[in-house]
């Protein structure tokens, strides 16, 4: 019996690490996107619609975890897609939120993709939000951090799609308010390296 438990606890490792790296090869794909529409002071050369024709363009469709995508210059959300119920993100700067501060410093400091969560959004709701910071190479060789690109995952979403995989009589032991037998923990730091 407790090397079945194991082995259950190691596929559920397996398979949330699996989701991570999904989202993380999504997210790095926004990275870069984000540093070939820079000018050269560093300034996106790009608006909404075109950042919507981008994403759209991702292999999405079947990824219903995804809440949306966003780019963050200097830590203001600038870019959402897709943007409806998400208006009031537009102009929010993430290290003016202490709470939030905390997660987006680590990520600067990690050079990683970092999720906090879940937590509750500006704009109502509760996700994961993983935030991967981007480094532009300055004149004098060294990285510069430009901003972030954000991934907003949906929490409940997320876990049924992980429960669904999950074997039969492991379903009790993960749910959105822990994971039980994994290395992973909600409102923890995770990052994706």
């Amino acid at each position: 019996f407790k090397q079945d438990t194991l082995q259950e606890g190691e596929l559920m490792k397996v398979l949330l690490e699996d989701d991570f790296r999904r989202l993380e090869e999504i997210t790095r794909t926004v990275v870069a996107f984000a540093t070939t529409e820079l000018t050269e002071a560093g300034d996106l050369r790009i608006e909404a619609d075109e950042f919507a024709e981008f994403i759209s363009g991702l292999d999405l469709v079947d990824n219903r975890i995804i809440k949306n995508l966003q780019l963050a210059p200097e830590g203001v959300v600038t870019l959402v897609h897709p943007l409806e119920g998400y208006e009031s993100a537009i102009g929010f700067d993430l290290f003016s939120d202490a709470r939030r501060r905390v997660w987006v410093e680590r990520a600067i400091e990690s050079g990683s993709l970092v999720y906090e969560g879940p937590t509750k959004l500006i704009q109502g709701g509760e996700a994961l939000i993983g935030r991967m910071p981007i480094f532009l190479n300055s004149e004098d060789g060294n990285e510069q951090f430009w901003g972030f690109a954000i991934v907003l995952v949906d929490f409940d979403a997320f876990f049924a799609e992980i429960n669904s995989r999950a074997p039969v009589g492991y379903i009790s032991s993960l749910s959105p308010d822990g994971l039980a037998d994994s290395s992973y923990s909600t409102g923890d730091l995770v990052t994706v390296q």
